[in-house]
């Protein structure tokens, strides 16, 4: 794949991405991964205050919309779904994690 198709890739809006990821195109997962990578992994800090759950979150979503991408349907904004499915999949790791913080542990880390 030349870097011309690589540049015009990420030219493109987030449905087209969309389209192409899944239709199979690896590059479509790399160039929304790299457009919210920083953002979601930020959020999902914020959400845990586990950093190291956090990037493990992010990167399993990639990796399963990656591979469950012929399963995807069409939606309407990937930024919101990339958002509800992080939350939705890190409240879950949380609940199964007997390491995370309890809400007073939250409380006691704002107040520093």
């Amino acid at each position: 794949m030349g870097k011309g198709k690589r540049h015009s890739m990420k030219d493109k809006s987030d449905s087209a991405i969309w389209s192409e990821l899944k239709a199979g195109e690896r590059e479509a997962l790399r160039v929304l991964f790299e457009r919210y990578y920083n953002e979601l992994l930020q959020y999902a800090v914020k959400l845990s205050y586990n950093r190291s759950l956090a990037k493990d979150c992010v990167q399993e979503l990639f990796y399963r919309i990656w591979d469950r991408r012929t399963f995807l349907g069409d939606i309407t904004s990937v930024k919101a779904y990339l958002w509800v499915s992080l939350r939705r999949d890190l409240f879950k790791a949380m609940s199964r994690d007997e390491k995370h913080f309890e809400p007073e542990d939250y409380l006691s880390l704002m107040k520093c």
